[in-house]
C-alpha cells in the first residue's frame, strides 16, 4: 500500500511544473519581448519558492515568515 505523500511534497512537484512551463515560454519567445522577461523573473522565482519549500518542509516556503 503506497501512502499518501505530504503537502509540502504535491507542493513541490506543482511548482516544478509551473517552473517548467515558465521555463518553456521565456525560452521560445524573443529575449527583447515583455512577457519573456516576465516569465523568466517568473521562473526564477519559482525556483526559489521550490528551494524554501524543500528547506522549510511546507507548502507556504518562504511565505511561512509571513504567516506568523
Amino acid at each position: 500500500m503506497i501512502a499518501n505523500p505530504p503537502a509540502w511534497l504535491w507542493a513541490k512537484i506543482i511548482g516544478l511544473v509551473a517552473y517548467i512551463i515558465l521555463g518553456a515560454v521565456a525560452m521560445r519567445s524573443a529575449p527583447r519581448k515583455p512577457h519573456s522577461q516576465l516569465a523568466f523573473a517568473a521562473a526564477i522565482s519559482c525556483f526559489c519558492w521550490i528551494v524554501s519549500v524543500a528547506m522549510w518542509k511546507s507548502p507556504l516556503g518562504v511565505f511561512l515568515i509571513f504567516s506568523g
